[in-house]
């Protein structure tokens, strides 16, 4: 997010550092998790999922019967 743009604030400027972070660990170590970021669990057989927002923080998929729903009519197993 360019400084001087003033369609963001300081907590879209902090969200984005923290996605940057993210990425840059996973990119680094193939592992997101890093000192100051909140846990991102693994999430192989998970209904959860990372949120990003005021709270960055794991939690349960809101759309978990959704994605059940389209992988049965796309034969996803």
């Amino acid at each position: 997010i360019p400084e001087d743009s003033r369609l963001y604030d300081a907590a879209d400027r902090a969200l984005s550092a923290q996605m940057k972070q993210y990425f840059l660990n996973f990119i680094r170590t193939g592992d997101p998790n890093g000192d100051g970021l909140p846990a991102w669990e693994e999430i192989s057989g998970s209904l959860r999922v990372m949120e990003f927002g005021e709270q960055t923080a794991m939690r349960d998929d809101p759309y978990a019967a959704l994605h059940a729903i389209l992988d049965e009519m796309y034969g996803i197993k």
